[in-house]
Parts: C-alpha cells; sequence; structure tokens
C-alpha cells in the first residue's frame, strides 16, 4: 500500500509539473513575487532532502553570505528550483560524498546567486548546451524524466533571473541560478 502511494504521488507531481511547464511556457502561470529569505529557504529544501542524503551518507554543506538580502521572487516556483536542483544533486552524488548549497549576493549585478554542487560524475559535454531544454536527460543509473530542469529555467526566468551549469574543476556539477535581490 505504501508503495502503491508513493507512485501515484510521484506520477501525479509529475503530472503537475507537465501542466507547469506548459502554464509557464505561455506566460499562464501568475508569478507572485514577494520579499524571499533564502536562507530559510534552503534550510527548508536541506530538511526535506536529508532523509535521502542521511541514507547515501552525503555530506550536506551550506555557504552564506552573513548579510544576505532577500531575494525577489515567488516562493513556490523558487522553493521548488531548489527542491529540484538539491534533489538532483542528492541523487548523482555517491555515497559519502559532498553536497554543497551557497547563497552569495553579487552587488554589481543586484542578484542573489545561489549555487549547487554535487559530487557527481559531472555533465556531459554533450548534454551540457542542452541542460535546460526539455526532455534532455544524462545517460547514467537513475536519470531523470527531462522536465525538471526545463522546469527550472522557465521558472528562474519568469522571475526575472538566469539559470546555468558547469562541471566543478574537481568532479561533479554546479547548478547555479539567480534572482534579483529585493528593493
Amino acid at each position: 500500500l505504501m508503495i502503491a502511494r508513493h507512485s501515484a504521488e510521484s506520477m501525479l507531481g509529475m503530472v503537475n509539473e507537465i501542466l507547469d511547464v506548459s502554464r509557464l511556457q505561455v506566460g499562464q502561470m501568475p508569478v507572485r513575487f514577494e520579499a524571499l529569505d533564502m536562507r530559510m529557504m534552503i534550510d527548508r529544501v536541506l530538511k526535506l532532502a536529508l532523509p535521502l542524503a542521511l541514507e547515501k551518507q552525503l555530506n550536506l554543506t551550506t555557504l552564506m553570505d552573513r548579510d544576505l538580502p532577500f531575494a525577489h521572487g515567488d516562493y513556490d516556483l523558487v522553493e521548488r528550483t531548489l527542491q529540484n536542483l538539491v534533489g538532483n544533486a542528492v541523487k548523482y552524488s555517491p555515497v559519502g560524498g559532498d553536497v554543497t548549497i551557497q547563497a552569495c549576493e553579487d552587488k554589481a549585478a543586484q542578484v542573489l546567486v545561489v549555487q549547487v554542487t554535487d559530487a557527481g560524475p559531472g555533465i556531459a559535454p554533450e548534454i551540457m548546451p542542452h541542460m535546460f531544454e526539455l526532455f534532455v536527460t544524462g545517460q547514467g543509473r537513475g536519470k531523470g524524466s527531462g522536465i525538471g530542469l526545463f522546469f527550472c529555467r522557465l521558472a528562474v526566468e519568469a522571475q526575472g533571473g538566469r539559470i546555468w551549469a558547469e562541471n566543478a574543476p574537481d568532479g561533479g556539477a554546479i547548478l547555479s541560478f539567480s534572482l534579483p535581490v529585493e528593493r
């Protein structure tokens, strides 16, 4: 019964994500801007990811500016973006690996930047230019549906931000996004 319930919830989540992608693509998803406490949001998302991280014996680390300003964005869209990025980092990191979430202000650009770094295999060069396109997935075990990062791109861009990916010099992937600073 628990497996059936989990499967049903997972399928419902995927259907809702597809519907939200569609709404974002045609500009029909309402974006409710407010001041966002990114420190609190990151802590909340990490608590949700903790059970799987503990199961994989991952080290979850946060690095945030002491005087981190509020971001200007939609709470639900930013939280879902963070959940997706952190969930992917946990999924792709090997047992005993590190997942780091950083948040800092880029004062020159007047944006808040969030980076999620994993200890996984990194991003294949042929995938990198297409990371945030619909149905693009990696080739490894446990690959996703190809919807999550596309949703993240649409959500971040709908809030006036941008999202990008790169490989870390010592292995793993770094997925980053920026949002305007609340004024």
